[in-house]
């Protein structure tokens, strides 16, 4: 029986969801893509910690991107976005360095296969984030690795509020608008095959902050619920930017940033 989109586009014109464009039938314009403006204070005069959502891509067609997320109540907001094409560690942290939500980015999750990864011997991304004197620690977690389908299948929820969160996109975060609207399966004589091998790193970004989040591990796990409290400069050495922010409010922050983070075993 032909496949009720295929009929509409076929017969009578209608644009709809192509059937190889992966999230064609989950990710909606009108309900996911709308101004998610940074949110400095909660209703309690606490900072809103923004939490990181980073995957290093940095080779051939990858992108190294950095997805800014805030949880507002049952609302999970990414609110901006940087994405470099060829870029080191630290051109990537500068740029973030120049973002009004930069001193409250004080944890998050990186891909924890190129994450924790020391090629040719060198620092990890994760180690780059953390160990910064002068731009300030990041503290990135790596969550389990999943399979690709599972992670299309954990987006997928998450964009139908099927985990009692719903998803909000900002229209700063073009990348990951990009592929959302545009990653797309294999045609095969069979049918529809597996995923393209085209970029998909702001996905990917998403996805593994996802895992993390459903997991229980990052930010509030349902609405109302307060995390421990904390300050952005308690531990974490001398910094400048943060300590402005320690001298306009003197009370102790809203977020998770002192906690040390699992690793899950990477399969």
């Amino acid at each position: 029986m032909e496949d009720f989109d295929e009929w509409l586009r076929r017969v009578v014109g209608v644009p709809a969801a192509l059937p190889e464009i992966i999230f064609s039938k989950d990710f909606k314009q009108r309900i996911h893509i709308e101004q998610s403006a940074y949110e400095m204070f909660d209703g309690q005069n606490l900072y809103r910690p923004v939490y990181g959502a980073i995957d290093p891509g940095y080779s051939g067609e990858s992108r190294y991107v950095v997805e800014a997320i805030q949880i507002v109540g049952n609302q999970i907001r990414v609110i901006d976005e940087i994405c470099e094409r060829g870029a080191t560690h630290s051109q990537v942290k500068m740029k973030a360095m120049a973002r009004e939500w930069w001193p409250v980015m004080k944890t998050g999750t990186i891909d924890p296969r190129a994450g924790g990864s020391h090629v040719y011997g060198s620092t990890s991304p994760q180690e780059e984030w953390k160990d910064d004197k002068v731009a300030g620690s990041v503290d990135l977690a790596l969550p389990k690795r999943l399979g690709e389908e599972d992670l299309i299948r954990l987006i997928q929820t998450y964009l139908q509020g099927a985990r009692g969160f719903t998803l909000h996109i900002s229209p700063k975060c073009e990348r990951l608008i990009h592929e959302l609207r545009t990653w797309k399966r294999k045609r095969t004589k069979q049918g529809l095959g597996t995923p393209a091998n085209a970029p998909c790193d702001a996905i990917k970004a998403l996805g593994y902050f996802l895992t993390h989040h459903q997991e229980g591990q990052i930010g509030p796990l349902n609405k109302g619920v307060m995390v421990r409290e904390y300050s952005l400069v308690r531990g974490r050495g001398t910094d400048p930017v943060l300590q402005s922010l320690e001298n306009l409010q003197s009370e102790q922050l809203y977020g998770i940033a002192g906690d040390e983070f699992r690793e899950d075993k990477i399969w």
